[in-house]
């Protein structure tokens, strides 16, 4: 590329270019006029030349839609690099798009100067403009009222009883990622024109939230409430979600009574070991003649053979009964999922936002083990 190409309107003037020969070829005599060494290559329906560059340089929302409107997403599109390499660009959103679009009320804006295609923007280079440019499409597409004023946005989703609406300047930044979102609502594999079930949805919820920027939870919750209007019971998500909440906190009442039981245990068999030892101290005397820590450790006496396997049994008897606990806790758990992913229809990512798996600590894990190690080793020094 040359220092002296620039745009002028939608046709891109290039000058001293030393593969003349490769963009006539490229782009056919119809859209690219040449002279000598330069050439204009003018805008197409069927072509995507340096868009990037047009949206960068460009001051204003309206004449980025101008020119992006006139391609004809309906059919396969050609990009072109910057190194007049060939990409044939595919899309399924600019149908929906339109569609939603034209059923929108956007004042300071035509709606046919919205003609395009959210999922071609993503195979641009991207950047912090293309992004916003993005998402003010997106944006477009989301609210049903949308007012604009000198590159002044008001987007509005108005639900007649509530409503939420958000105003967007141009010239700044935009800290939004709606793609996510927006991928879901135009993905149909499902069922053809889902994507208006699935956009009243996330309308629904933005207004709820009071926010565009949603995440990955309220996506769970967007799937799991559509599978439910799938199954024709949209009325009792919300209803069965309290339920869900309520069950979630009996198990977690339940799970914390299980640890303070169990911390009671442990602690009892610690004061055990505590009150052995001080008996052996008590009876200790230093005329003997084996050492207290002799005495302790490593008496191989009668008494401390049953004492190690009391000891043993006992933490063996307790760490048997929370697991059995544990476990019935873990059925429990995975029983209520179980009920509201096949029944209520919440996605397994959904059902998880709101509950946690039960888990034992590494700690406990880490004392049992060490405990029992060391009573065995003990035990069999004794005999």
């Amino acid at each position: 590329m040359n220092s002296q190409d620039k745009w002028n309107g939608h046709s891109y003037e290039m000058y001293d270019c030393k593969n003349i020969d490769l963009i006539t070829k490229l782009f056919g005599s119809e859209i690219c006029d040449v002279d000598g060494d330069n050439c204009i290559i003018n805008d197409s329906d069927s072509y995507l030349f340096k868009e990037e560059d047009f949206i960068e340089k460009s001051s204003t929302f309206v004449k980025i839609a101008d020119k992006l409107t006139i391609k004809n997403y309906k059919e396969n599109i050609q990009y072109i690099t910057d190194k007049f390499n060939k990409i044939t660009l595919e899309n399924n959103d600019n149908l929906i798009y339109n569609e939603v679009i034209y059923h929108n009320n956007i004042k300071g804006l035509s709606t046919d100067s919205l003609n395009i295609s959210i999922q071609i923007l993503y195979k641009f280079e991207q950047s912090d403009t293309i992004n916003k440019i993005m998402n003010i499409y997106i944006l477009l597409f989301l609210a049903n009222h949308t007012e604009h004023d000198d590159n002044i946005f008001k987007f509005k989703i108005d639900l007649i009883d509530r409503y939420y609406s958000f105003n967007l300047d141009f010239k700044e930044l935009i800290e939004l990622d709606l793609k996510p979102i927006y991928n879901w609502i135009v993905n149909q594999s499902d069922y053809k024109d889902s994507y208006k079930a699935k956009l009243n949805i996330v309308r629904e919820l933005i207004v709820k939230n009071n926010c565009y920027n949603l995440s990955a939870d309220d996506l769970f919750s967007c799937d799991s409430i559509y599978n439910r209007l799938a199954a024709g019971e949209v009325n009792e998500y919300f209803i069965q979600i309290n339920i869900l909440k309520a069950d979630f906190i009996k198990m977690e009442s339940t799970k914390t009574d299980i640890f303070r039981i169990l911390h009671l245990k442990i602690l009892t068999w610690l004061g055990a070991i505590g009150v052995i030892i001080f008996d052996e101290i008590k009876s200790f005397e230093e005329s003997d003649s084996v050492g207290l820590y002799e005495l302790l450790f490593c008496s191989s006496s009668e008494k401390a053979q049953i004492i190690s396997m009391m000891l043993l049994i006992s933490l063996i008897i307790i760490a048997l009964m929370f697991w059995r606990e544990y476990k019935n806790l873990v059925e429990e758990y995975n029983a209520i999922e179980k009920y509201y992913v096949d029944r209520i229809h919440l996605t397994t990512k959904d059902y998880e936002s709101y509950t946690l798996k039960p888990k034992i600590n590494e700690i406990y894990i880490l004392f049992f083990i060490a405990s029992f190690i060391s009573l065995f080793i003990r035990l069999m020094f004794s005999i």
